[in-house]
């Protein structure tokens, strides 16, 4: 599942706190914008269907909030090699994929990202020397490391 504002624009959790503010010193945060939440129905293997999730001008904990966002997983990065002179698209896979704000390969920034859906992005990797190199997944509620993830050759 993940989260959109009204023009369907997937939020982390860095973006949906930016359309918060907080209320008070017990962190509670008052909505600037409508929030949806985008879910899969009916056994679809994409997120089709929304709700509301919180209105303008609501007040809401900012803890309810972190609890939306669970550190992301990663099952799955296609291709897993490609050119020392960078380029590639990669295809990363896994769970609560939504809140990644970025992705590095052995340290250095991949570039183009786009988040998909929330078990689904596409970055571009940079240019390294020939080797394995451990990808990090860079998530809003904690990173994953994928050693030896992505192989330059």
């Amino acid at each position: 599942m993940s989260f959109v504002d009204a023009s369907g624009n997937i939020l982390n959790k860095t973006e949906m706190l930016a359309l918060t503010t907080s209320q008070s010193t017990t962190v509670m945060r008052r909505v600037n914008a409508d929030i949806y939440q985008r879910f899969t129905q009916d056994g679809s293997t994409f997120e089709g269907a929304s709700a509301l999730l919180f209105h303008e001008g609501q007040i809401v904990p900012e803890d309810e909030i972190n609890a939306l966002y669970k550190t992301a997983t990663v099952t799955s990065i296609s291709p897993a090699t490609g050119a020392a002179a960078g380029g590639t698209v990669v295809t990363i896979d896994g769970t609560n994929l939504a809140g990644v704000e970025g992705v590095t390969f052995g340290g250095t920034a991949g570039t183009s990202l786009q988040r998909i859906s929330n078990t689904r992005i596409k970055v571009t990797t940079p240019a390294k020397t020939a080797g394995a190199y451990n990808v990090v997944v860079q998530d809003d509620s904690g990173n994953v490391t994928v050693t030896n993830g992505f192989t330059y050759s």
